[in-house]
């Protein structure tokens, strides 16, 4: 059955030993999309495959549209909502008289950013079912999250309508309201909904069903996030801050003393190129990610690394940070879906993904919880296996083996019988996940040093480097295909080509693309199951990357571990069925790694 509907909406062409769909009329998909919803179908797992021929859209679709008197739900009101269709429009100042219409399964819900809307409904107590998103959509299909996913620029760029903005800011909402308001909103739900069918029309075009339907899917996740918030301590950390204040102006005063120059300015990088350039170093750069790869060279480089990374800390983590905790204890971050290129989730205001490990552990549970934590184990690497399908990767990890020592017995040439030591593992754990990405010999040397301590000369990393591709041809194979590929893609459907924000030829973050991209495809997958499966005490508060947070009662902690390895286990082998899924699960009272 499956098969004969392939055969009714695609043709199949089989190209060496792989098979490839050619949708009929719709023209272009690359190979991997094609191989990926193809492996679904063969897989028998239609319900979350939905093919272009096949998708209609429900009857009856509305756009939906708020206007708030403050940027955070925890601060303002919902102060006007409208409801836009193409039969008739609502437009209230009392959002219950449409509870109904946002709580029907039956009518699909369209918001232009719904993690921002939904989450000031559901925090107003209202339940919104069924819903899409047009801002979503719009990122899918360009690959990009820069500002011309906007409603005002899309509207511009699809129909040539300039939307007045006048009334977008929120303190234009906290008066009396006028006919203006009104129209205002409204004519934002209106363009939101003929923005649907637009994109929608485009993403069937370029073969993006699934990318959409998953996304979307993992929507209620980020609007969950966004209202749970996460409980910190920022006395217990106010101490730690201290300590932290400290040693940044032992460090600075350290510095200074060091060039006898006690007006010499840390932050101006015009003065700090000439300070170092009297001993002879010529930085291209002050930024913190340029000086690390010198702080080999000199002392002062590395001691003005740990200044700059003490300053930012204490600047993003310190006043910034405790005005941002509610009077409920809590910390409310604003979650995206997409907060990357490669599709990976973000948060700012604050950066809960960025929180320093020093201070997780002052994200503490309430006294009748425990947090369950759980994260995939070097995740980045079992996709590269999947993608590259090379044999040696693939075994290791089907044999259960410690990738990072048998990358290490082999780059120092070590026979099986020779134990390999912490500090030779880690240099093997830098190797692994440095040339996955494309790092070169003069990187590699300066990472190791970095993460080990161990210095190693160029020629050393050159050798390293040779018996790392030696070993693993697949992934040399991969990326010397992706640097002059026409098409990047990830295992998921999602694409990057001349049309969608392609990479430029030869750079190396084409390696990384359709790795970290896959990934967030695979925990976006299980957060869209998990949250079909969360308790009514239960409580997700964290999404990193790799890496899940619940909040729970204390009796429900054997079942949330459970469902946890079961979600994350299934939501990634969607993705790379072939290779074996490990996830670290934990229990505590505090967030830890």
């Amino acid at each position: 059955m499956v098969l004969n509907t392939i055969k009714k909406d695609y043709d199949l062409k089989k190209v060496g030993s792989n098979i490839q769909l050619i949708p009929k009329v719709l023209g272009y998909l690359p190979d991997q999309a094609m191989l990926y919803q193809l492996r679904r179908l063969q897989q028998h797992k239609v319900n979350t495959v939905y093919l272009l021929n096949q998708h209609a859209p429900p009857a009856t679709i509305v756009a939906v549209d708020i206007e708030t008197s403050s940027k955070h739900f925890l601060n303002g009101e919902i102060r006007l909502i409208s409801v836009y269709s193409e039969q008739g429009s609502i437009v209230t100042t009392e959002v219950a008289e449409v509870a109904n219409i946002l709580a029907d399964n039956k009518v699909l819900k369209v918001f232009h950013n719904a993690a921002f809307d939904v989450t000031w409904l559901k925090a107003k107590g209202l339940n919104v079912r069924n819903y899409t998103d047009t801002m979503v959509m719009s990122q899918i299909i360009r690959n990009t999250t820069k500002s011309t996913n906007s409603l005002q620029a899309l509207s511009l760029e699809y129909f040539g309508i300039i939307l007045d903005k006048q009334l977008q800011n929120e303190s234009n909402w906290q008066g009396v309201l006028t006919e203006a308001h009104k129209t205002y909103a409204l004519r934002d739900a209106e363009i939101t909904l003929k923005l649907y069918h637009r994109l929608y029309q485009v993403i069937q075009e370029k073969c993006l069903d699934v990318v959409l339907n998953r996304e979307i899917r993992a929507l209620p996740a980020i609007i969950e996030m966004n209202v749970n918030g996460i409980p910190f301590d920022f006395q217990g950390w106010k101490t730690i801050l201290e300590d932290m204040s400290r040693e940044k102006e032992e460090i600075e005063q350290e510095i200074l003393d060091f060039f006898a120059s006690p007006n010499l300015n840390l932050s101006s990088p015009k003065q700090l190129r000439e300070a170092f350039g009297t001993i002879g170093i010529n930085l291209p750069s002050t930024k913190e990610e340029d000086l690390a790869k010198y702080e080999a060279e000199h002392l002062m480089i590395g001691r003005l690394c740990k200044y700059k990374r003490l300053n930012k800390r204490i600047s993003t983590f310190g006043e910034k940070l405790r005005e941002k905790i509610h009077c409920d204890g809590r910390v409310y971050g604003n979650w995206r879906l997409i907060g990357t290129n490669t599709s990976r989730m973000s948060c700012k205001e604050p950066n809960l993904q960025g929180l320093p490990s020093q201070a997780k552990q002052f994200v503490k549970a309430p006294k009748s919880c425990q947090f369950v934590i759980a994260d995939y184990s070097t995740i980045e690497l079992r996709i590269l296996a999947e993608i590259t399908q090379d044999q040696e990767l693939i075994s290791a990890f089907i044999n259960g083996e410690d990738l990072h020592k048998k990358t290490a017995r082999v780059i120092f040439n070590y026979n099986e019988e020779h134990e390999v030591t912490s500090e030779e593992r880690q240099i093997g754990k830098v190797v692994n996940f440095g040339l996955i990405y494309g790092m070169t010999a003069y990187g590699l040397q300066k990472k190791i040093t970095a993460a080990t301590g161990v210095l190693i000369s160029l020629e050393q990393a050159e050798i390293f480097r040779n018996r790392y591709f030696d070993l693993y041809k697949s992934v040399l194979n991969y990326q010397d295909r992706m640097l002059k590929a026409d098409i990047i893609s990830t295992l998921g459907g999602r694409y990057w080509s001349k049309e969608t924000s392609m990479l430029k030829g030869g750079a190396i973050a084409r390696y990384n693309y359709p790795v970290q991209g896959t990934g967030a495809e695979g925990l976006k997958e299980a957060l869209a199951t998990l949250m079909q499966h969360m308790q009514p005490n239960w409580k997700l508060i964290a999404a990193i990357h790799d890496e899940i947070v619940l909040q729970v009662p204390h009796q429900d902690v054997g079942k949330a571990q459970k469902l946890l390895v079961k979600v994350m286990t299934e939501g990634m082998q969607t993705l790379i069925p072939s290779i074996p899924i490990d996830i670290d699960i934990k229990t505590a009272t505090h967030w830890t790694k």
